[in-house]
């Protein structure tokens, strides 16, 4: 993994004295540098707000871009928009500081806007809609926005009719005549609708059963736990739902339990669906058999009481399912108690297009398990891309399996599992090459040696170790060969902080413009069993979790570059270029192989050679050192690698 020479610039010029002059950079190198500024948590900085306040810096900009962002206030908004009248897409998401006034000085007059995104934007109400109004405006995503009610929809889709994609998920305060509004309104042209974990609808099935019929173009729906549901009564016991669209190919049902599955349209090709076990096999089977285009099937098998029968009754459905069905299962996520040696047979050989599967069961015989994952890259389980395993006894052998014969995955989860350690690791990094997710929260004996294996040989970008033996050298080893990383969780459970802030500052300076995270003690939201315990900001399900914190990171640390010629061109009279033959690439005064430590006592980690070093096969790189012009601090220094 490389750093380009355009996040070399970027850190380069917010680390030194901004002036006016930047304000006259192309608009793609300003649009740049306000993500950067935004990313790094430098808005606040009294040379960067007056820099970005300026009324010519926000011209012609066509994208603004915004992510847990809490130094973005209403004033930045209305300086970055009040000249600049050709915004295309604005992106805010979880930006506290950003009230009504702001988003309606954001949006007013962007006639060209085609994309606006207000996501997990609890502060705002029906008045931060009030002045949106575009002719190219195509997609709407209000996701998490809980204070906007079914007045302001209608006024937004009523001024805006080419509105395609629209996005409500958990907009707690909308009412079934939402729905009905944006029938009428776009649903001729409306093509994508999520409408998730809705909680003031009156007649649901009413109002799905309108929408679906008066919107023909609809191919994606969501409707994750959109059905009124009663434990105590078990499955919704109401007559059978319809939905309607002559042109419906994917429809999400997460969450949602029926008794009958709802009549859904021909046309069909992927599907979600939870079950529990209560529901009529040979009916749920029938029905998706009777779906010709159906390919694709995402199946969740969740007990909803800890009870004998509720366990025999889902365990007799995987095996009513998976026979006939197994070759449309490509999802798979299964929380139940116990998992029978009949059933875990189904899912391990009736189910050769399965690429996810996910498992929290407390007893299952790891012995058929072993068995799926035997065989290297010949294994049934080669297939698969993402494996979540959770608080199950396994024995080393069928971790070694798994590492061996899962060779394709790029996310793994294997938390509050005590058999998991550094041998697995080590295995598992020499194995899975495209891993980019690792979940090993409460995994007590991995240590640094193992997470070392995985950043050196993996391309991570989240990686969670709560409740793990990792020290403080594993953060510098993250931040020495992982610059692409977005998220890690490392607070203890009790909520205490587990590294120490030299290390995690080292950490923040080595990533590359993103944002890395702190998960306190309360966990985030979960859809489902056996997922991360990470705040969900994609558009399924779009919360944050109120106890994640931001923190900032920069980047001065640099590794094996690529040149981008327009953006080095703008900045390179900020830089003093140097050119030298090479020197050993790996000592104390190049920071592209040995991290220092922060007192200044020499290298810290010195196993080797970078092995970045020479991955592309050149032998005779020319070193270009970076040096800051004179008034910038010595700290601030980095080092380059071009190869010619």
């Amino acid at each position: 993994m490389v750093k380009s020479l355009v996040n070399l610039c970027l850190a380069a010029i917010c680390q030194h004295e901004l002036n006016d002059d930047l304000v006259m950079m192309p608009v793609e190198c300003k649009q740049r540098l306000l993500e950067f500024f935004s990313s790094h948590d430098q808005l606040s900085a009294s040379d960067c707000s007056s820099l970005v306040s300026s009324p010519t810096f926000g011209c012609n900009i066509p994208l603004l871009t915004f992510y847990l962002s809490t130094e973005l206030t209403d004033e930045i908004l209305c300086a970055l928009t009040a000249k600049n009248k050709r915004v295309e897409k604005i992106t805010l998401v979880d930006c506290p500081n950003v009230s009504d006034k702001g988003a309606r000085a954001m949006t007013s007059g962007q006639r060209e806007l085609s994309q606006l995104e207000l996501r997990a934007m609890n502060q705002l109400s029906d008045a931060a809609l009030d002045e949106v109004f575009s002719p190219c405006l195509v997609s709407v995503d209000l996701s998490g926005c809980g204070r906007i009610t079914s007045h302001g929809i209608r006024r937004l889709v009523s001024r805006n009719p080419s509105i395609r994609c629209l996005y409500l998920n958990h907009c707690r305060s909308l009412d079934d005549q939402a729905l009905y509004d944006i029938a009428h309104f776009v649903g001729s042209r409306l093509h994508i609708l999520e409408v998730d974990f809705p909680t003031s609808l009156s007649d649901p099935a009413a109002a799905l059963q309108h929408l679906s019929s008066q919107c023909p173009n609809l191919s994606q729906l969501s409707l994750a736990r959109f059905f009124h549901d009663n434990l105590e009564d078990g499955p919704t016991e109401t007559p059978q739902y319809i939905i309607d669209g002559i042109n419906l190919r994917e429809v999400d049902l997460y969450g949602n339990y029926f008794s009958h599955l709802p009549q859904l349209p021909q046309t069909v090709h992927s599907i979600r669906l939870s079950v529990s076990g209560d529901e009529d096999a040979q009916q749920l089977v029938a029905s998706l058999l009777d779906q010709p285009c159906l390919s694709s099937i995402n199946l969740l098998v969740t007990v909803r009481e800890a009870n004998i029968t509720a366990v025999d009754n889902a365990n007799a459905l995987i095996c009513a399912i998976v026979p006939l069905l197994g070759t449309k299962i490509t999802k798979l996520q299964i929380s139940v108690p116990r998992l029978f040696d009949e059933a875990l047979t189904f899912v391990t050989e009736g189910l050769p297009n399965m690429t996810h599967l996910a498992l929290e069961v407390n007893h299952l015989n790891t012995n058929i398990l072993q068995k799926y994952f035997a065989g290297g890259t010949k294994s049934s389980a080669s297939n698969l891309r993402s494996l979540k395993i959770c608080r199950m006894r396994m024995t080393y052998r069928v971790l070694f399996a798994i590492a061996r014969g899962a060779r394709n995955l790029s996310d793994l989860e294997t938390s509050h599992m005590y058999s998991v350690d550094d041998r697995f690791l080590c295995l598992l990094g020499g194995n899975c090459r495209s891993l980019k997710s690792i979940n090993l929260n409460g995994c007590r004996y991995i240590s640094d040696k193992g997470l070392a294996v995985l950043a050196r040989r993996c391309p991570l970008q989240e990686v969670r170790i709560r409740g793990t033996s990792c020290t403080d050298k594993s953060i510098y080893i993250l931040a020495q060969f992982c610059p692409d990383l977005e998220w890690i969780s490392y607070a203890d459970y009790s909520g205490r902080p587990k590294f120490s802030d030299a290390a995690l500052q080292c950490l923040r300076d080595s990533c590359i413009q993103r944002d890395v995270y702190n998960i306190q003690a309360r966990s985030s939201v979960r859809r489902g069993a056996a997922t991360s315990n990470s705040a969900n900001l994609s558009r399924k399900g779009a919360t944050v979790a109120p106890a994640v914190r931001r923190i900032f990171t920069t980047s001065r640390c640099c590794s094996t570059t690529r040149v981008h010629s327009s953006f080095f061109c703008v900045l390179l009279p900020q830089i003093r270029i140097t050119a030298q033959r090479p020197k050993p690439l790996f000592n104390a005064t190049n920071t592209c192989g040995t991290l220092q430590e922060p007192n200044g006592n020499g290298p810290l980690l010195t196993d080797g050679p970078y092995p970045r070093g020479n991955a592309r096969g050149h032998r005779n790189p020319l070193i270009c050192r970076l040096s800051a012009s004179a008034d910038l601090p010595p700290p601030e220094r980095t080092s380059a690698v071009f190869y010619l």
